[in-house]
């Protein structure tokens, strides 16, 4: 799924009055934690480059970084984010459990096919 795909999603799932600058940001948010939390944490081919963000105008494009049949953990993501910004707690609880759900599901998946690396200390003894 690329950034334009989870918004145009998410805009005709849950219509809503945020700007496409500001859901690219909340993607943004995601896919830097899920770099930081798994993919960092875990042997690759080759290091990942660092992740800077996703840009509005120039990375509509971009794929996001989890693949099908992952990557509805976006359009929870994004719809959980459209109700606590419009403070509709009820649905925002609803959705960030869908969320949860989805990153757990998504992080065992990715834990159970790529070899976490080894804890470096921070000092020695």
């Amino acid at each position: 799924m690329t950034v334009s795909e989870a918004i145009t999603r998410i805009d005709q799932l849950k219509p809503n009055q945020f700007s496409t600058e500001q859901k690219t940001e909340w993607l943004s948010r995601l896919d830097g934690m899920i770099m930081q939390e798994l993919i960092r944490t875990h042997e690759q081919a080759e290091e990942p480059a660092p992740f800077t963000g996703y840009d509005a105008e120039e990375d509509t494009g971009t794929e996001l970084l989890v693949p099908f049949p992952y990557d509805d953990i976006y359009l929870f993501w994004l719809a959980s984010q459209v109700d606590l910004y419009n403070l509709e707690y009820d649905k925002y609880a609803n959705d960030s459990q869908l969320y949860n759900n989805a990153y757990q599901t998504y992080s065992d998946y990715y834990t159970r096919t790529h070899m976490p690396k080894a804890a470096v200390p921070e000092f020695e003894l």
